[in-house]
């Protein structure tokens, strides 16, 4: 069975299989993240990262291209420019450079062939590699697909091999660490949690691809963070979120959730979007029945302004909020209160008119 590893404890191998004089190897699904946090990685260690796409490239990108030497009537190997060799300057400011090697399963055997030459004989033309070159190989498994194919044991044999595994936890805490806005954490979690329903036999990676076939796109992490970026680019104040993620979840004509999660995935991203706005209604409902004393949660920041707007018409609105803001200060929701209060003064400052938060603005947010 091969040894896995989460995006948290990456680094720590990574680090080890250094001094070990081992090439890492990472294996992963596709859309896991395998590239970026090799970028990441060369980044920290203050290295110049040059990726490398395997399964795009010509054999003679990876040994070296022949040119005629008119003086001996030789042909020398040259190689690419992308390829740091002896003499050659470290970038300014960096401690040398780290070779991504990426898609390595995905191309065929005289491709990995040519690599292993340049990887472990670190040797490409006729030039040796830069004595500060490092690599890092990644591959898509062929359990996963994505056309991947074996790779040969002479290369696994001279690699440290690991595959990189995404929980539901470590893409919820790379969303919040993104600053990405919490409800759509909450539309990937009602999410996962339905395909855990349709499917609860399989892993939240096989759950990913059921009932999805033929030429459409595939579930990936890096796909919902595409989606991410799409709804907190159209969404001017973080509490227009909501009204978003409304618009793109009816969004029939282009099906943008559709074209980038697949049909299975985008219907049940549909489908959390319906219980979120569900749950605006519960909320408006419980804010009624507390008589405005409802104890805020950081989870209402982007669901508790589209409430206050609904109620906004209501005949003891004002006695609502006041009770609200009263109630959560007494019992030290401060930081929750805060957030949602200032979602509704950038959004609609007219719901905060005549309310005690005029009072105790200054103190909520610049204490």
């Amino acid at each position: 069975m091969r040894q896995t590893i989460s995006h948290k404890h990456l680094n720590q191998w990574l680090d080890n299989i250094r001094l070990s004089r081992l090439t890492p190897l990472i294996l992963g699904a596709v859309g896991v993240g395998k590239t970026q946090h090799a970028i990441e990685y060369a980044n920290l260690h203050n290295l110049e990262p040059i990726i490398i796409p395997l399964d795009s490239m010509y054999e003679m990108d990876v040994v070296g291209y022949a040119v005629p030497n008119k003086t001996d009537q030789k042909f020398h190997y040259f190689p690419s420019t992308f390829f740091p060799v002896e003499g050659d300057k470290t970038p300014e400011g960096k401690e040398g450079w780290l070779i991504i090697i990426d898609e390595f399963g995905n191309c065929g055997a005289s491709m990995q062939t040519a690599a292993q030459r340049l990887i472990f004989e670190r040797i490409v033309g006729q030039h040796k590699l830069h004595e500060k070159a490092e690599f890092i190989i990644l591959g898509n498994t062929v359990e996963a697909g994505a056309n991947a194919n074996p790779i040969s044991s002479a290369v696994l044999s001279r690699c440290a091999v690991t595959e990189l595994k995404v929980t539901s936890q470590d893409f919820l805490d790379y969303l919040a660490s993104q600053g990405y806005p919490a409800i759509l954490s909450d539309v990937y979690s009602t999410m996962l949690n339905s395909a855990t329903v349709v499917s609860s036999d399989a892993s939240p990676e096989q759950s990913m691809q059921e009932g999805q076939e033929g030429q459409e796109a595939i579930f990936t992490h890096r796909g919902y963070e595409q989606l991410c970026v799409v709804v907190s680019g159209k969404a001017s104040v973080p509490s227009d979120c909501l009204q978003v993620l409304k618009e793109m979840s009816l969004d029939t004509d282009t099906n943008t959730a559709k074209s980038v999660l697949g049909d299975y995935y985008g219907s049940l991203f549909t489908n959390a979007v319906s219980k979120l706005l569900a749950n605006v209604q519960t909320k408006y409902a419980a804010f009624i029945q507390a008589d405005g004393k409802y104890p805020v949660g950081i989870a209402d920041v982007y669901t508790l302004p589209v409430v206050l707007s609904k109620l906004f018409t209501h005949a003891e609105f004002l006695k609502l909020m006041n009770n609200f803001i009263t109630h959560n200060l007494a019992n030290g929701n401060t930081e929750e209160l805060t957030s949602v209060l200032t979602a509704v003064e950038t959004s609609t400052p007219e719901l905060l008119a005549h309310t005690q938060f005029d009072r105790v603005k200054a103190q909520l947010i610049n204490p």
